[in-house]
């Protein structure tokens, strides 16, 4: 079989999760999941990332091989990817972006090397402040001069295509369009677990989830539905700040840092709502999609992408409005969604989201090029 080689820039291994918290999130299950359906498919599959010293394995039938990082702030590793890019002898390279040294250089390297490009495109590029937003701007100038050397960009929905600095420069016929998927067999509705006056959020403490937001409206929600919790599950640069909002705002907020699979399912299970309030940068709402599949309704901030997820069955509201998010959340709290909403929303979702159909739609993709 092709042998394929995924770039990312941060260690995707879920074991290594607790090591890199605030760098750990939907890329990185994302990174994971799909080269182990590749794997499943009979692809030679070899992951490039960083970590903090070198380390060549195999795991559940790909290689992994981390590279020392030179340097990391923030979402940029430094680290000698090229080097395994030109050596690994790839049929195909596949890079997640934008990450900068790694996104824009990665088409010029399999150029070099003589083998085709991917990028799935996974975000925005945007800053929290005027300097950084400056830095990212130039950024996104950059990568958009690169975009054109791309032998394929896949995007996780058609609205997150359309609205992407990337958009005006593609080529007829580079966009892809593969959402993103999950594993039916993990996800799924427990019947046996009792839903709870809670509402749940997963993801990275970082500016643009919209944690200020959504603690802003948890305060109005908590005085109209006494006894409702929230947790939050996750970590990150801003869990500090989180927790010190949290503690002013009078109302229950369980924080929990890290969960395992087994228990985020029955966290799912047991909410009558998952929340994803970003603010920026979003391009699709990988927990939106796992909450759906245990038959639990979402609200989402009305993004490009994020929306077309929330459609399948949630409410979207404007982005930074805490009242307008109280005003969802509450709307959900008071609702029960049926056994027949429940079975059908986690059905569609099993049935159009799977690892394994993603996989086969992206090794399409590939033989095309190869």
């Amino acid at each position: 079989m092709p042998h394929l080689g995924m770039l990312t820039p941060f260690d995707p291994r879920p074991s290594a999760g607790p090591a890199h918290r605030s760098n750990y999130g939907g890329v990185e299950r994302y990174v994971w999941m799909l080269s182990g359906a590749l794997a499943r498919r009979g692809w030679d599959v070899t992951v490039a990332s960083s970590a903090p010293r070198s380390e060549r394995l195999v795991t559940d039938g790909r290689e992994v091989v981390l590279q020392s990082r030179w340097a990391s702030r923030g979402g940029v590793a430094i680290f000698p990817w090229p080097l395994a890019a030109v050596r690994g002898s790839f049929d195909v390279i596949h890079v997640q972006g934008p990450y900068p040294f790694l996104t824009e250089v990665a088409p010029l390297v399999a150029r070099v090397a003589g083998v085709p490009s991917v990028l799935t495109y996974h975000f925005g590029v945007v800053g929290r402040n005027r300097p950084r937003a400056i830095l990212a701007g130039a950024y996104g100038r950059g990568l958009v001069l690169a975009a054109p050397y791309f032998d394929r960009i896949i995007f996780a929905t058609q609205s997150y295509s359309k609205s992407s600095l990337l958009a005006k420069g593609l080529r007829d016929g580079q966009a892809k369009i593969i959402p993103m998927g999950l594993d039916p067999a993990m996800f799924h509705v427990a019947w046996q677990v009792p839903k709870r006056q809670q509402i749940l959020f997963v993801g990275r403490l970082v500016w643009f989830k919209g944690l200020s937001v959504l603690l802003e409206a948890f305060r109005v929600v908590a005085k109209r539905h006494p006894g409702c919790r929230l947790v939050i599950v996750g970590d990150g640069p801003l869990r500090g700040e989180v927790e010190r909002t949290a503690r002013t705002a009078g109302a229950s907020v369980d924080f929990r840092p890290s969960v395992g699979d087994a228990e985020l399912v029955g966290l799912y299970n047991e909410s009558k709502v998952t929340v994803l309030p970003s603010i920026a940068q979003e391009s699709f709402g990988m927990t939106l999609l796992e909450s759906l599949a245990c038959g639990t309704p979402v609200v989402a901030s009305d993004l490009p992408g994020v929306r077309d997820v929330t459609a399948l069955g949630g409410l979207s509201v404007p982005p930074g409005d805490p009242q307008a998010l109280a005003d969802a959340l509450s709307a959900r709290l008071q609702e029960d969604w049926g056994t027949d909403d429940r079975t059908r929303v986690s059905a569609q979702i099993a049935r159009e989201f799977s690892w394994d159909s993603i996989a086969a739609e992206t090794a399409a993709l590939y033989q095309e090029l190869i």
